[in-house]
């Protein structure tokens, strides 16, 4: 059988959310390559409709402090509490950048990005509920999903979609890359790179029930997970 062989700086396993984030930083030092096994704007991300938690205080008082306190109490105090001190501090600027990408946040009347309840969102350390969640109607996943996919598009990302990764290639204690399949017409696809980056997504079918789609295999992750 013929193996098609690819090269990149970055391999990109996953094309939501995370993924397209990730493209758009690591474009900026190199070749990107992202694999999905579905079309990159039906991925699951697009199924998150809340809103994305930031103290930016746009509708009531409000303080990272605060989302910091909800979200180690949130883990059962389970979490790293240095690394949910990083991302709630550093949500505010994010939800700016993103923004700044093109993401239509819901506006309040003077202009600000609207903001939302959303469980577990208190202040002044629990003691009554605040309105942090930024959103974009009931549909914020797809909205900021279809803004950084556009910004992959500007930017150069190449995506392979419909490609299937069967297996993660490590020699001498180091990823060299990985190997796929095209669902469409079931090629074999060697991805040679520099570094691989896993965005597959939740393990959710782990457990009995998941209300993940049911393409969302987090696939890579029960790879490592085998190993």
């Amino acid at each position: 059988m013929e193996i098609n062989k690819h090269y990149f700086d970055t391999v990109i396993i996953g094309s939501g959310l995370a993924g397209c984030r990730a493209a758009i930083e690591c474009i900026n030092h190199g070749t990107v390559g992202v694999l999905s096994k579905l079309y990159p704007t039906r991925s699951h991300s697009t199924a998150a409709q809340g809103g994305i938690g930031a103290a930016l205080g746009n509708e009531e008082e409000d303080s990272p402090e605060w989302h910091t306190y909800d979200t180690v109490k949130g883990s059962d105090f389970l979490g790293d509490q240095d690394a949910i001190e990083i991302m709630c501090y550093d949500a505010i600027p994010t939800i700016i950048e993103l923004e700044h990408m093109g993401v239509p946040f819901s506006r309040t009347p003077e202009g600000k990005i609207a903001q939302r309840r959303f469980g577990g969102h208190t202040r002044e350390f629990g003691k009554a509920p605040v309105r942090r969640a930024c959103y974009s109607a009931d549909r914020t996943g797809h909205a900021v999903l279809f803004a950084l996919y556009e910004q992959c598009q500007l930017k150069g990302v190449r995506f392979f979609q419909e490609f299937q990764v069967l297996d993660i290639v490590v020699e001498n204690n180091a990823v060299q890359g990985i190997i796929a399949v095209n669902i469409k017409d079931g090629s074999l696809h060697v991805f040679e790179s520099k570094a691989v980056i896993i965005a597959s997504g939740g393990y959710g079918k782990v457990f009995k029930v998941t209300s993940n789609a049911y393409a969302s295999t987090g696939e890579c992750l029960s790879m490592l997970f085998r190993q």
